[in-house]
């Protein structure tokens, strides 16, 4: 059974890999953009540019996010999120 999914799962990874890199380069130019909006501001939209960009590729790719806070966050304060590198994913989630 194995040997028959494998060119589906190559298929799968081949379609991945390229709507990363796609979106990617959609969304680059507004990142490069926004840099000249100064340190604060520029970053502030290039990392909401960011996460449009992985809510896109794992739409797309059908992997459901399902974000999980321990304790509810108030907006308006700073907060550093950290993930613990269980897999490859890890840039996209973040």
């Amino acid at each position: 059974m194995k040997l028959l999914l494998k060119p589906f799962h190559l298929l799968y990874w081949l379609y991945a890999a390229i709507l990363f890199v796609v979106i990617m380069l959609i969304i680059f130019p507004f990142v490069i953009i926004a840099s000249f909006f100064g340190r604060i501001r520029g970053g502030n939209i290039i990392y909401k540019l960011c996460m449009l960009w992985a809510d896109i590729w794992f739409f797309l790719v059908a992997m459901p996010v399902k974000r999980i806070y321990e304790a509810p966050h108030d907006r308006n304060r700073p907060y550093i999120f950290v993930t613990n590198h269980i897999s490859f994913l890890d840039a996209a989630v973040i």
